[in-house]
């Protein structure tokens, strides 16, 4: 008898472990969901930050360097994109000195759309220029294509796993508070 039992309790030693492995894994998954999203409406809200200040007319990178993104059309608030090229590097904005995009915010954070700047770039083989170029909130029409459609996409995609991870939690072991 004791011979027959010892297996059967190997079998079910091993099913609760491997049950208590389940659940730790999907609390982690869990964890990493909800730092996920935590991250999302954080980024939302510096989206919308970004939003009150005045805009250069061209996107850069964390490098300060020109990306060649800009919109299908040609618009007023767009005035600097056609002037840079691809790899020039913002150097300064009213000739002070600008290394990130922290350094932007707290020039432009005072500064209201219709003003005139003067933006110093350097381009790759080494060239500097000043241009002068108007202030412009960023365009209605391009928030929907640079932030609306992106962050509806990514909340989509933040949704999904978490649906995934309830239903199988509803499944192997009925913790429907994930």
């Amino acid at each position: 008898m004791t011979a027959r039992s010892l297996p059967r309790n190997a079998e079910v030693g091993f099913q609760r472990y491997g049950i208590l492995v389940d659940r730790i894994l999907q609390w982690i998954v869990f964890a990493y969901q909800a730092v996920a999203i935590l991250l999302f409406l954080v980024s939302l809200f510096f989206a919308n930050r970004w939003f009150q200040q005045p805009f250069l007319g061209a996107f850069d990178e964390h490098t300060m360097v020109f990306n060649g993104t800009g919109p299908a059309q040609s618009e007023p608030a767009w005035s600097l994109f056609p002037q840079v090229q691809v790899g020039d590097q913002l150097i300064a904005i009213d000739d002070m000195p600008v290394r990130s995009s922290g350094d932007v915010r707290d020039i432009l954070q005072n500064r209201f759309p219709g003003e005139t700047a003067a933006v110093t770039v350097i381009s790759e083989n080494g060239t500097t220029r000043k241009i002068d170029i108007v202030l412009y909130a960023f365009p209605e029409s391009n928030r929907t294509v640079y932030f609306f459609v992106p962050s509806l996409l990514s909340a989509v995609f933040l949704s999904i796993p978490k649906c995934k991870l309830t239903a199988r939690a509803r499944a192997t072991f009925s913790l429907c508070s994930i």
